[in-house]
């Protein structure tokens, strides 16, 4: 345990500093003491009382032995006490400034070789810091000279992991699906239900084209409409949110002239921030976890960073038991629209 913490350099400059004020107590405190003797012997001769003063310069020139020699005293205790196991005066030997400087370079470059490693930010920013301990200006730059090279090759791969999140972005298109005739009174009925689920146009007419979707991959109701009011799929079935008057044009041109803004396969989306839903994990809305590439991410902050949902990646697990895949965000403020894998392979067997 001690030769561990005698390998820690912020330590051994703390062992170096108390054997710098020890040193200096040991040589100044003695001198102090023989000059205060002598200063008292010389009084006493020239008042010619020695004897009364010889025992007290005594005590003196004892005490400044005594402090002199208390360093080497501790250093035979340590050895009588324990004679095989020297770790102590080893860690007191140690704390010299090369010694220190050692440590501080072999730590460097561990820190170096995992920030290569792992190539992110916060590897990175751990070694940039630690150079500061690095004294010898030439290491340094040495050093200072590797980690901008490891700096570049992280935004390179940051770049390309961005360049490879916008390849899998979509947005809405349209889809030519089924068209159906449907009363003004179900047309504003339908936009209420979208507009209370998403709040905005684009979010209204992906809500709508999923409801049509949804009816026509669940054909036991008669109509779309139907489906909505009944089903139990749409929490806003029962909203009292008055969409805006555009609101009804979008869902007329969705249901009536049927044009979706989503392809036909598209059967689900979640919210990852509901205050009225709760995953077994304590998560807050319907979202429990995601996985990408096999990673499982379970936190509310990576549930709710809409960067690592990207499109034919991301699968999103909910608390219903769901399971599909992410397809995109129709608007900034929607939720995650995806697909489940017998959606998709109804329309694309």
């Amino acid at each position: 345990m001690i030769l561990d913490i005698c390998n820690i350099p912020e330590v051994l400059k703390v062992i170096r500093i108390i054997n710098i004020v020890i040193t200096i107590i040991k040589i100044v405190v003695p001198i102090i003491l023989i000059i205060s003797a002598m200063i008292e012997l010389t009084k006493a001769v020239s008042n010619s009382e020695l004897n009364n003063v010889s025992k007290s310069i005594i005590n003196k020139v004892l005490a400044a032995v005594l402090v002199f020699l208390i360093p080497t005293f501790v250093n035979i205790i340590v050895s009588f006490v324990d004679p095989n196991n020297n770790s102590y005066l080893s860690c007191l030997s140690s704390a010299t400034q090369e010694r220190i400087q050692q440590l501080y370079n072999e730590n460097m470059n561990n820190y170096i070789s995992e920030a290569k490693e792992k190539l992110n930010r916060p590897s990175y920013q751990v070694a940039y810091s630690y150079l500061k301990n690095i004294k010898d200006e030439s290491i340094r730059k040495n050093y200072l000279k590797e980690l901008e090279t490891i700096k570049k090759e992280i935004e390179e791969k940051e770049k390309k992991e961005e360049e490879e999140k916008k390849s899998h972005q979509v947005t809405p298109g349209i889809t030519k699906g089924n068209a159906y005739n449907v009363s003004e009174e179900d047309l504003r009925f339908l936009a209420n239900v979208g507009y209370c689920e998403q709040g905005s146009i684009d979010g209204i007419k992906a809500e709508v084209s999923l409801a049509a979707n949804l009816f026509e991959l669940q054909s036991k109701y008669t109509t779309v409409v139907d489906y909505v009011r009944k089903s139990g799929w749409f929490a806003c079935a029962k909203t009292t949110k008055v969409a805006p008057n555009e609101a009804i044009d979008a869902v007329r041109d969705v249901i009536v002239n049927g044009n979706r803004t989503l392809p036909l396969y598209i059967n689900e989306h979640d919210c990852y921030d509901c205050n009225k839903s709760t995953c077994s994990n304590g998560n807050r809305g319907d979202i429990c976890k995601i996985v990408i590439d096999g990673r499982t991410y379970e936190s509310m902050s990576d549930i709710k960073n809409r960067d690592n949902y990207i499109s034919g990646k991301t699968i999103i697990y909910n608390k219903y038991g769901g399971v599909y895949t992410f397809y995109c965000f129709p608007s900034e403020r929607s939720d995650p629209f995806g697909y489940t894998a017998s959606a998709y392979k109804k329309y694309n067997p």
